[in-house]
């Protein structure tokens, strides 16, 4: 039964996997978030053939633990999936290297532990056919060990990393839409954290009771596949629609100007630089009104004043006090106060003249307005129509 179930799904993974990575792959150009989007549904795909073989060859089909343990490479492949999307201009470099260090000690680890078994020379002490497991105790509790470990770090590590991107978002981003925040790469990677604790805890149980492994495998087989196939569709899902938040723009850039905006980052802006930009940017933001376009990012505004993007950010931070996204919110409720006291907007409801302003959505207008002011758009709208004269002049 439990097989008859699994099967479909373990096909279905298989061939997401193939078509999804086919399509990036001809993309016309790509980058690290591609490239490690790539890798995390290559483990998956690989993951899923395997225990597609281990279901119908169950007595036969023993990989050495070393196979295993490789695909556990997709742990670091998810936390630089989520670091390439949140860091701007994003590189993988020396210091993201050290990142792998975790899975090297891994491998390095469960091979040192019981070199033969791990590359295959000898059986690997689970067999899925009648026979009992055969471990060594201390032997089964160190691998656990390192694996749970592992597990937990690369999975705390990615968590931090789209936590950390609340900063990077307001630097940068003039609203906060579901492609921005990354709540989806969030549950994703829950799913795959609770995928593989499921897969310990069911290991540790039967090596613990040293139980006939036949009994478990299908329905562990099956749990994993479960989990592998939502990720899979997760991934394909939002990871295609998922723009690169920042190396979009750095690529796009030519070389003399990335070099440009890479050198800026040890170059600050001096007091008479700083006064004359911001200058500019009042001048611009009061005249053009660029804040009523809801996308609205600070690469523009860089752009508009002629420096780099970091140079925005520390125009805002250093010599304004706020960051870009509440920059450009005062703006928009200083456009939603004005269209409130004038007579020509009447008819226009609050979640209209919100959108209109530049706002994206009720529940950011909202929030964002009473932070501003202290009251409810719709308090604050009441109280100027009651104070307004009932016969303009």
């Amino acid at each position: 039964m439990i097989s008859s179930l699994t099967e479909p799904l373990l096909y279905i993974s298989i061939a997401q996997t193939f078509f999804v990575t086919l399509l990036i792959v001809t993309k016309n150009q790509s980058n690290y978030t591609d490239r490690f989007l790539i890798g995390w549904l290559g483990c998956l795909g690989i993951g899923s053939v395997l225990n597609l073989l281990r279901l119908h060859y169950n007595t036969f089909f023993q990989p050495p633990p070393v196979v295993d343990t490789l695909l556990a490479v997709s742990n670091p492949l998810m936390l630089y999936y989520a670091r390439s999307l949140v860091i701007p201009d994003y590189k993988f470099n020396r210091k993201e290297a050290y990142l792998l260090a975790p899975f090297i000690a891994l491998v390095v680890g469960v091979a040192s532990i019981s070199f033969r078994r791990f590359v295959g020379l000898e059986p690997p002490g689970v067999a899925y056919g009648p026979n009992k497991v055969e471990f060594d105790t201390g032997k089964a509790i160190l691998i656990l060990t390192l694996v749970f470990a592992y597990v937990v770090f690369y999975s705390f590590q990615t968590f931090k990393a789209i936590n950390s991107n609340q900063k990077h978002l307001e630097d940068n981003y003039s609203i906060k839409s579901e492609e921005v925040q990354l709540r989806w790469l969030k549950y994703v990677a829950i799913v795959m954290f609770a995928s593989q604790i499921w897969i310990f805890f069911s290991l540790a149980f039967s090596w613990y009771f040293n139980e006939n492994m036949g009994l478990y495998a299908g329905l562990r087989i099956a749990i994993t596949t479960a989990g592998n196939v939502l990720l899979i569709y997760l991934l394909t899902y939002f990871g295609i629609k998922q723009p690169s938040l920042f190396s979009k723009y750095h690529h796009s850039l030519p070389e003399e100007a990335q070099k440009e905006e890479e050198n800026a980052h040890a170059k600050l802006l001096n007091k008479t630089e700083a006064e004359r930009y911001l200058a500019q940017l009042k001048v611009y933001m009061e005249r053009d009104k660029p804040h009523i376009r809801p996308n609205l990012s600070a690469v523009e505004l860089a752009e508009y004043l002629g420096i780099s993007r970091h140079h925005l950010t520390e125009l805002l931070n250093e010599h304004h006090g706020l960051n870009f996204y509440t920059f450009v919110n005062q703006y928009r409720i200083e456009e939603v106060k004005r269209k409130f006291d004038d007579r020509a907007y009447d008819h226009l409801t609050l979640l209209a003249i919100a959108y209109d302003s530049g706002f994206n959505s009720k529940s950011a207008f909202n929030l964002t307005f009473k932070q501003s002011t202290g009251q409810t758009p719709s308090a604050y709208r009441k109280q100027i129509l009651a104070q307004r004269p009932e016969n303009p002049s």
